[in-house]
């Protein structure tokens, strides 16, 4: 897990399919970017995945839990699927994603 602090996958952005899979009330306002980024903290050994987008506005409570529900979807089975299944094949990287809604921290920055 180490070995992937500090990688960044932007092959595919996070927001080019938020309007897939019944997140029509998010699809249009204004989500944009979002990346895959790995940070390894060596105080608690854990390994942290990171999505940062874009936002037009800031978001509503509503809005924030939706694009909570739909970023641990594409880390597990999305976007996120992708880059692991990819990087299983060459040897580097197990399936390292085991996703749980209520350790995901969100915030909003100006």
């Amino acid at each position: 897990m180490r070995s992937l602090d500090g990688l960044i996958y932007d092959e595919e952005s996070f927001s080019d399919y938020i309007g897939d899979g019944g997140m029509d009330a998010i699809a249009d306002i204004g989500i944009s970017s979002g990346s895959l980024v790995f940070i390894f903290d060596t105080k608690s050994n854990q390994l942290f995945a990171t999505t940062r987008y874009s936002l037009a506005r800031p978001l509503t409570e509503e809005e924030v839990e939706l694009l909570k529900d739909y970023t641990v979807g594409q880390w597990s089975d999305g976007v996120g699927s992708s880059f692991f299944q990819e990087r299983m094949h060459q040897g580097l990287a197990p399936q390292a994603l085991v996703m749980d809604k209520e350790n995901v921290s969100m915030w909003q920055e100006n």
